[in-house]
């Protein structure tokens, strides 16, 4: 079975986050990451992936169980989160991380 991704994981894999691995304190970087992250979901994605993207990172929910409370298929609710993601992985590349 897969590693599911940590909403931390997600968000310092989503901007290509350059320092993490150069040692030294990073508090102030990642709390800046999470303030876009949390902005880019705001703003780049719609209520449905909003609401997906939620229950399954933040709420740890399967997307079985996603699929259930919607009355969708599984699918539906795979795709909907691959293009939130995607969305939001486009959107962090204008992150300046210098």
């Amino acid at each position: 079975m897969a590693k599911r991704l940590s909403l931390d994981d997600f968000t310092l894999s989503a901007a290509g986050f350059k320092a993490y691995n150069e040692g030294g304190s990073n508090r102030a970087d990642i709390r800046r990451m999470k303030k876009f992250i949390n902005e880019a979901v705001k703003i780049e994605l719609t209520e449905k992936q909003r609401r997906y993207l939620t229950e399954y990172y933040v709420e740890g929910k399967k997307m079985r169980e996603i699929a259930e409370d919607y009355g969708v298929c599984e699918s539906n609710i795979s795709k909907t989160i691959k293009r939130a993601v995607s969305k939001l992985k486009a959107r962090a590349v204008y992150l300046d991380m210098n």
